[in-house]
C-alpha cells in the first residue's frame, strides 16, 4: 500500500478505530490482483472469508488465505506480511507468529467476550483488533492503520486497556479476601488455563518446561486462595466481565 490510510470512519456494525504508536501452498486461495503488500488470512476451515480476500485484493494487497502457518512461515522471512487471524481460537497461532524472528504484524478478527481475551492477545503480540461483525472494508482499514501507525484498537476495547493501565503493569484478580496482583507471566498462564490449555500446551506456547508451568499453577492456586486449578478458573470466570 503506497499511501497512508485515510482516517477511519464509523460504519454500521463496525467499531471506531483508535490509532496508536508509531503462500502459496496446497489449499491456499489467492486474490487475482496486482502484487502489493502481502496479507495472509488464517482461520479455521469452517470459516471461509472470500469476501475478505476480495476486499484486500481490491485494496491493492497481495492477499492469500489458508488454515495454518505451515507454508506461510516459509515465506515470512523475506515478505514479512501482515497476518490476519480470524475465528476465536487464535492464541496458539498468535504465540507461534510472535516467536518468529520476522515479527510480522498481526490483526485479530474475533469475538472478545472477556476483557482478558483482549489483554492476553495484546500481551502476546497482536497489533490490531476487529470484532467478528466488522465489515471487510473495516478490516482492511485496520490493517492499513497497523501498517501506518503500528496499532489499531477499536474504541470498545480502549476502555479495557485504560482500566488495566490505571492499575499499573500487573493484573488484578478479585478474591474473597480482596484484590490480588499477578505478574504478567502469572496472568498469561492463568489466561491460557481459562481457555482450556493443558500444562504441556502452555509450556510449548511459552517456550518453558512443563515443570515451570506446574510451579506457576501451584503458586497461583495458593496466591488466589483456591483449592485447585478448577476453582481458580471459576474465580476468574466470575469476574471476566467486571
Amino acid at each position: 500500500v503506497g499511501e497512508r490510510a485515510s482516517s477511519p470512519r464509523l460504519e454500521e456494525g463496525d467499531g471506531e478505530m483508535i490509532d496508536g504508536r508509531d503462500a502459496e501452498a496446497s489449499g491456499v486461495q489467492r486474490s487475482q490482483q496486482s502484487p502489493g503488500r502481502q496479507v495472509f488470512i488464517l482461520g479455521p476451515p469452517t470459516e471461509k472469508r472470500p469476501d475478505l480476500l476480495d476486499a484486500f485484493g481490491n485494496a491493492g494487497f497481495d492477499a492469500s488465505s489458508a488454515t495454518g502457518l505451515g507454508d506461510v512461515c516459509d515465506r515470512v522471512g523475506t515478505a514479512r506480511p501482515v497476518i490476519v487471524l480470524t475465528g476465536d481460537d487464535y492464541l496458539d497461532l498468535l504465540y507461534d507468529i510472535a516467536a518468529h524472528p520476522a515479527r510480522c504484524p498481526v490483526v485479530i478478527v474475533g469475538t472478545f467476550e472477556h476483557d482478558i481475551d483482549f489483554m492476553t492477545a495484546l500481551q502476546a503480540g497482536a497489533s490490531g483488533f476487529c470484532e467478528s461483525r466488522a465489515t471487510p472494508s473495516a478490516i482492511v482499514r485496520t490493517v492499513n492503520d497497523v501498517l501506518a501507525h503500528g496499532t489499531a484498537i477499536p474504541r470498545s476495547l480502549v476502555n479495557v486497556l485504560v482500566a488495566q493501565l490505571q492499575h499499573g503493569r500487573g493484573r488484578f484478580v478479585t478474591t474473597p479476601d480482596g484484590e490480588v496482583e499477578l505478574s504478567d507471566r502469572e496472568w498469561e498462564v492463568l489466561s491460557l488455563l481459562r481457555v482450556g490449555r493443558s500444562t504441556s500446551q502452555i509450556a510449548d506456547l511459552l517456550y518453558v518446561s512443563s515443570a515451570t508451568i506446574r510451579s506457576h499453577v501451584s503458586a497461583l492456586v495458593h496466591k488466589l486462595g483456591c483449592s485447585d486449578r478448577a476453582e481458580m478458573i471459576d474465580l476468574l470466570e466470575g469476574q471476566a466481565h467486571s
